[in-house]
């Protein structure tokens, strides 16, 4: 376990199988690549790579960590990909890569069956030039908490959001999105969405969650929604 110290610019090599190590840290270090290698760590469960500002790329090799259950990337300000095989790392439950650069998570992340939480929300908006893509989201049966805030989100939520039927917390706060799904009513069990500052956003489903406890909209949309449920 090794943290705030920029001094340290690699990870070390490993060399064979360590089934013992369950977590491992690297936050707020200088290193610039994972190796290879990181695939014999087998028994690996919370990989913390937290404010890693220089690292650049992860190896695909990082998806051979089959145990793995919490991947912590936010703040690796400078990474811009995730491993296209990130689908293969069938424990994993959370998955943060809040300001990062990246900017198309691949395909494979719907395979991520038991992730409970997702992030790629940045700090401050548009804080990439680079427009961010989520082609689908529909495989993700787990996942309870959903943030995309901050972000120019090229093409928009994707339109089978609603097939989250666990999804409880979404949070796009500040992004330039001018509408929620038409398949939004299928968040049976939402109970907080936050779409405050959501310049392009002109209007509410029309039918909102039944379960929705917590609503954090611009003033517009809620006197819009006010009217409309008086109606």
């Amino acid at each position: 376990m090794i943290s705030n110290y920029p001094k340290i610019d690699a990870f070390p090599e490993i060399k064979g199988d360590m089934l013992c190590l369950k977590f491992s840290t690297l936050k707020s270090t200088g290193i610039r690549e994972v190796p290879s290698s990181i695939g014999n760590l087998s028994g690996l469960e919370s990989l913390y790579l937290t404010g890693c500002e220089d690292l650049v790329s992860l190896p695909d090799n990082l998806c051979n960590l089959m145990n793995l259950r919490r991947l912590l990337l936010n703040g690796c300000k400078r990474l811009e990909k995730l491993p296209e095989n990130i689908g293969d790392l069938q424990e994993l439950e959370v998955l943060d890569a809040n300001d990062t650069a990246i900017s198309q998570p691949p395909s494979s992340i719907t395979k991520l069956g038991k992730l409970w939480e997702l992030r790629f929300s940045h700090e401050q908006q548009f804080q990439h030039s680079s427009s961010f893509v989520l082609h689908q989201v529909s495989g993700l049966s787990s996942l309870t908490s959903l943030h995309l805030s901050n972000l120019n989100i090229l093409g928009g939520l994707p339109e089978d959001l609603g097939s989250l039927h666990s999804l409880e917390n979404l949070n796009v706060i500040r992004s330039n999105i001018s509408c929620l799904p038409k398949s939004f009513k299928g968040f049976f069990r939402l109970r907080s969405l936050d779409v405050q500052f959501c310049q392009n956003l002109n209007e509410l489903p029309g039918e909102l969650p039944p379960d929705l406890e917590e609503l954090f909209a611009d003033y517009h949309l809620v006197l819009k929604e006010h009217q409309r449920s008086r109606n």
